[in-house]
């Protein structure tokens, strides 16, 4: 079991703390056991506004309850339990691993941080969590970075698996996600450069 933080949207916490196995999750879809939950790491998940929930409220409550509100992610449960008016960063990650695509998404990870503070990157990948260098790779960037989702194009929520499909085109789902209010779609070896940070805030801004 792991321990999970729950916080309301108003900051209260009050004693909205809870044991659960993110198993129970993928146990209700009957999809493959979550990542986080292969890398033995857990995240802190805020209840959205407007869920009816009972006590004590597990993970899959939540979870379902998020899905039958608002929609289900085109990434994962992880993304899904984010709720619903998330900005999102899309990228696509395929190759031989490793390479020189991979040794630069560290750095996009933590420009998103702290170029777009609030924005949740996802990485759409290919990489098999059942094979031990890429499950350490992808664990070590999943538990170090709260801000990031991995959608495993093999096994997308609401999707499935789209591998048959071009590499570039993964990162493209997020246009079709209910949960998510805005989105940007880049590259995985471009750098962010402050002018894009600046014409992104001036696009928000225009309300547009």
């Amino acid at each position: 079991l792991n321990y999970a933080h729950i916080e309301n949207e108003d900051g209260t916490v009050g004693t909205n703390y809870f044991e659960f196995d993110e198993l129970e999750i993928n146990k209700a879809h009957g999809s493959e056991p979550s990542l986080l939950q292969e890398c033995k790491c857990h995240r802190r998940i805020q209840i959205p506004k407007g869920l009816s929930l009972s006590s004590p409220v597990s993970t899959n409550d939540i979870l379902q309850a998020i899905k039958s509100t608002h929609g289900v992610s085109t990434c994962s449960d992880e993304a899904t339990l984010r709720g619903p008016g998330q900005y999102v960063v899309s990228l696509s990650l395929y190759g031989t691993f490793p390479n020189e695509y991979f040794d630069g998404i560290p750095h996009i990870i933590e420009q998103v941080r702290t170029l777009y503070p609030g924005w949740v990157m996802r990485l759409y990948h290919d990489l098999n969590i059942h094979e031990e260098h890429h499950k350490e790779w992808l664990c070590h960037l999943a538990c170090t970075n709260p801000h990031l989702d991995l959608c495993n194009i093999r096994n997308l929520t609401g999707l499935g698996d789209i591998s048959n499909s071009k590499e570039r085109i993964w990162r493209m789902v997020v246009m079709g996600d209910p949960l998510v209010k805005y989105y940007m779609v880049r590259d995985s070896d471009g750098p962010i450069l402050q002018r894009e940070v600046a014409a992104v805030q001036q696009w928000l801004d225009s309300k547009k």
